[in-house]
């Protein structure tokens, strides 16, 4: 069976992750499984390809913004970032806490009285749905350097095709 692009990247994310994780991080993410109600498991932590993709091309004298971060098991690819705040406003007990990592419960408005906004810091608004007011939006509004993704927005629906037959 052929797999996507974007699976084959989640595949390697998780996989470096399990393979390279020190026990500190490790027993941390084993108890946010104990407790999430089988929204992740050890084969699927989120989709993290992108995140991997990401840390590796983001300067790590960058502050990271991860909006709709959950439990925040994503943050270990951004360990050696100046720093990582995930801004979630979900019940997510356990998240994923480094040396460098803040989090921060609330909405996005709400987090970004909380924390200052400079020109050279990057947000990630990745597989957030709009529950909480358009994060997008705000994300573009705020932030000169960002990465947003939604799979399906229903009220605004994009055409893929010309992308994928190369033609504009």
């Amino acid at each position: 069976m052929a797999t996507s692009r974007q699976e084959e990247l989640n595949d390697e994310a998780h996989a470096l992750l399990w393979r390279e994780m020190d026990a500190y991080a490790r027993s941390q993410v084993e108890r946010i499984l104990e407790n999430r109600s089988g929204e992740l498991e050890p084969e699927f932590l989120g989709f993290l390809g992108p995140y991997m993709q990401l840390s590796r091309i983001v300067s790590e004298n960058r502050v990271v913004y991860d909006v709709g971060c959950s439990s925040a098991v994503q943050a270990w690819f951004f360990r050696n970032h100046t720093r990582y705040v995930g801004i979630d406003p979900g019940t997510a007990s356990d998240r994923l806490h480094l040396r460098n990592t803040e989090h921060f419960r609330g909405t996005l408005e709400e987090g970004l009285r909380c924390f200052p906004v400079a020109d050279d810091h990057f947000t990630i608004c990745n597989y957030v749905p709009p529950w909480y007011g358009d994060c997008e939006a705000l994300v573009r509004a705020t932030f000169r350097h960002l990465f947003v993704f939604y799979p399906s927005r229903h009220d605004h629906p994009v055409d893929l095709t010309p992308l994928l037959r190369g033609t504009p």
